[in-house]
């Protein structure tokens, strides 16, 4: 593949990500209930993943804790596991990334070296239905 196509399919994939978050339904970016209301493990959420080169996963949605291994294009594996929480009196999800450990909101991205992650609580946009 050449160097201008990449770069290309990079841009797209950036831009997609981007504009995913940016079209969050106003439901989801409404402001948070009451924290002695919130049991984390009855929200659901929805997870993306992109390597600078690639998608890995686009809208894989979740309740409870989050646990997957990707691989990489430069062949190396990453463990990620997801695991919402109340910490300090706000909902967050705990991220941790092999050793690394690191705390998001609920509707945020974080980069961890090539690998982007977006995180969307979409429990009263989509409910998960069993």
């Amino acid at each position: 593949m050449t160097r201008s196509k990449l770069l290309g399919g990079t841009l797209f994939l950036i831009g997609l990500v981007i504009g995913m978050a940016l079209d969050t339904p106003q439901s989801v970016r409404a402001s948070a209930p009451e924290t002695d209301a919130i049991d984390p493990a009855d929200r659901t959420f929805l997870v993306n993943f992109a390597e600078i080169v690639q998608v890995l996963e686009l809208g894989e949605r979740f309740k409870g804790s989050y646990e997957r291994s990707l691989m990489l294009t430069d062949g190396s594996e990453r463990h990620i596991r997801l695991t919402p929480m109340v910490r300090d009196g706000e909902l967050r999800v705990e991220l941790r990334d092999g050793e690394g450990l690191t705390f998001m909101g609920p509707n945020g991205s974080t980069y961890n070296g090539d690998l982007l992650i977006n995180l969307r609580d979409v429990t009263e946009a989509l409910p998960l239905t069993d």
